[in-house]
């Protein structure tokens, strides 16, 4: 052995397990005079061994734990602020501006946070604010156009006093406007709690004109008298916010918001200039049309006064000439008979055109003398047919009417529906062609009936088709023009069946013809008269009233 060696044995059984070493044992000449053997058991080294593993490997998990803790603790304190600013950030993204950033920190995180939250309170106060001018836009608009939707004064200015209160605030509310002739405000409208007598408020239009100066104004207390508002001393409020109504330099009336500075909203000057710009429109175009009002009205007073003047003379010419035809005392050459025959002829015109102007008139006027009965549609046509031949053309015409078998009662004014069928029927054979036809439908409807007229005519155009309803108005041809006519007898018929509270209309296409429809409550215990239908023509009827009359000579 060179030198000394040492080797556990039986390492893998510790009871077993013994450290041997072995020395050689060098004599005085250097030579190898034996060997020194030392044997020990290796248990306790084992297990000093296996101790000190064990607690390596627990410092080593402590550590780990430690450090993972540590590090997560570390990301934590320096991530969450900035997650924090990313969710705020998304928040108010969506929409959210009542979205907040919570944190407490004191770096410049925590700072950036803070600028988070005061840009975030600034845009939810601009979001407040930008919705309350979008509603208080909202409102001008709606109250602007209830304002304009209505022509009569008093009830515009009661609208304007209830939306200026709405749009301005305030305690109370007036709307004031002057009559076409006169200085002074004197029609006043008024919106806020309780009642007040505004009856007889009078207030100068120079004295708006000299505080206002055509300008919208918060009026302090002491200035109400100067602008010729000495009423408004006696109600509460120390200011009036008060705005001109001016149409082409000409003021027009005004409206007042009083109560306190408090309970006006920040922009109610501007407001309430916008508003009475909307106001001061509709006041103007109310004014015009009392204006048109007025004239149409003295308008239809001449015609109806004219008309009555007129019919009388005419009147006597009618019976006048009458009786010259008719006497026997008087003998007359053939031209003078052709003669009086035109005066005749241009007398009837005349008589008609005087009561047509004067059922327009009283159509206009509202006073159409309307009696309601029941009434069966079935005689009125029936009747209508017995004087077609006398009609201009009626002769070269066939006219039929198709009539339910039961009666088709509706409750209206017998003579006026008659004047309505006339016309209708008149003109349904004026337009026709030689040999053409004529039809009367009657059908009955779940609550009216509908009678239908049609002709075989040229047609309307379009154009004319959406007027033909109105006063004088006469397709523009030359087949209208030689059949002659006013053009009110359309107008007429539109006037009586709305006074009957029914509709009339019409549709045509040129070369097709033309059918004029109108409809009538029916009576509401009678049956509807649809079961079966009958055909009724002219020539019948005639021919069955000769039979009749026949029958009545024979008997005599």
């Amino acid at each position: 052995m060179a030198g000394t060696t040492a080797e556990i044995l039986d390492i893998t059984n510790p009871q077993r397990a013994r450290a041997v070493a072995v020395s050689p044992i060098i004599g005085p000449h250097g030579g190898s005079v034996g060997l020194v053997v030392v044997e020990l058991s290796a248990a306790g080294l084992i297990q000093e061994v296996r101790l000190l593993w064990y607690v390596s490997i627990a410092i080593f998990l402590v550590g780990l734990v430690v450090s993972v803790v540590a590090s997560n603790l570390a990301s934590r304190w320096v991530t969450r602020p900035i997650e924090e600013l990313l969710r705020g950030v998304d928040e108010i993204a969506r929409g959210n501006l009542r979205a907040r950033v919570l944190s407490q920190s004191r770096n410049e995180l925590g700072a950036l946070g803070y600028a988070f939250n005061l840009m975030a309170k600034s845009l939810e106060a601009s979001k407040a604010k930008n919705d309350e001018q979008q509603a208080l836009l909202r409102e001008l608009h709606r109250t602007g156009s209830q304002v304009a939707s209505t022509l009569e004064l008093p009830r515009m200015l009661e609208t304007a006093s209830r939306g200026l209160r709405a749009i301005c605030g305030g305690e109370e509310a007036f709307a004031g406007a002057m009559g076409p002739r006169d200085t002074s405000v004197r029609q006043w409208s008024r919106s806020g709690p309780g009642r007040l007598d505004i009856e007889g408020w009078d207030t100068p239009v120079t004295l708006l004109e000299e505080v206002l100066r055509g300008d919208t104004r918060l009026l302090a207390r002491n200035e109400f008298a100067a602008a010729g508002l000495p009423m408004l001393l006696d109600r509460p409020g120390d200011y009036a916010l008060a705005a001109p109504l001016r149409v082409s330099d000409q003021t027009l009336g005004v409206l007042i918001a009083l109560g306190s500075r408090s309970q006006f909203h920040p922009e109610g000057i501007s407001l309430a200039a916008l508003f009475a710009r909307q106001v001061s429109a509709a006041v103007g175009n109310a004014r015009l049309f009392e204006q048109v009002r007025a004239v149409d009205r003295s308008k239809s007073e001449f015609l109806s006064i004219a008309s009555h003047e007129v019919r009388t003379p005419l009147t006597v010419m009618k019976s006048s000439l009458d009786i010259l035809v008719s006497s026997p005392k008087f003998e007359y050459t053939a031209d003078q008979r052709q003669l009086i025959a035109f005066c005749q002829e241009s007398v009837e015109r005349l008589i008609r055109l005087v009561k047509d102007i004067l059922d327009v008139s009283k159509i206009e006027a509202g006073v159409l003398s309307i009696q309601f009965q029941p009434t069966s549609l079935n005689d009125l046509i029936e009747k209508c047919l017995f004087w077609v031949p006398q009609l201009p053309g009626g002769q070269g015409i066939e006219v039929e009417a198709r009539l339910p078998s039961e009666p088709a009662m509706v409750l209206a004014d017998p003579q006026r529906i008659m004047q309505v069928l006339e016309n209708l029927i008149a003109n349904a054979i004026k337009f026709s062609k030689p040999g053409g036809k004529v039809t009367i439908e009657l059908k009955g409807h779940d609550r009216e009936y509908e009678v239908i007229v049609s002709d075989q005519g040229k047609g309307i155009a379009p154009d004319d088709l959406i007027r033909i309803f109105g006063k004088f108005y006469q397709v523009a041809d030359s087949a209208t023009r030689e059949q002659g006519g006013t053009g009110l007898g359309l107008a007429i018929c539109k006037g009586i069946v709305e006074a009957h509270h029914g509709k009339i209309w019409a549709e045509s296409a040129l070369g097709d013809g033309s059918r004029f429809h109108f409809d009538l409550a029916r009576v509401m215990d009678a049956p509807i008269g649809d079961r079966a239908e009958g055909v009724i023509s002219v020539d019948s009827l005639l021919s069955s009233l000769r039979t009749a009359s026949a029958r009545a000579a024979r008997i005599e």
